[in-house]
């Protein structure tokens, strides 16, 4: 519940006014947890402004950080495979997005 809690409070706050999300955790199934959130959310009624998002998720299971785009608007990923792109990432689409972006670290205390 709080993982799609805030998923809604980001699409609302954020990503509908053009915003970018970084959503980090330590462990596949909250990955796959807030995909699922923003699944759910991203295509409600609450966006008043876009009408589709670009995500992607970075992972030993999913995608690579090379394959960032710097139209993607949320970015969910594991701390591991992310740092093992992450100049590419730094590069590619933190200093496109950078004033832009908003950080989610899941479960903090593990990272």
């Amino acid at each position: 519940m709080q993982t799609l809690t805030a998923t809604y409070w980001l699409m609302a706050s954020l990503l509908d006014k053009g915003r970018k999300i970084v959503w980090l955790a330590h462990r596949h199934e909250l990955l796959n947890q807030a995909q699922r959130s923003f699944i759910r959310v991203c295509y409600k009624d609450i966006s008043r402004t876009k009408t589709a998002y670009n995500w992607r998720i970075i992972s030993g299971q999913h995608d690579k950080p090379i394959h960032i785009k710097p139209t993607d608007d949320i970015i969910i990923a594991s701390k591991t495979s992310l740092k093992r792109g992450l100049n590419y990432f730094l590069k590619n689409w933190l200093e496109v997005n950078g004033d832009k972006v908003f950080l989610i670290i899941d479960e903090a205390h593990h990272a």
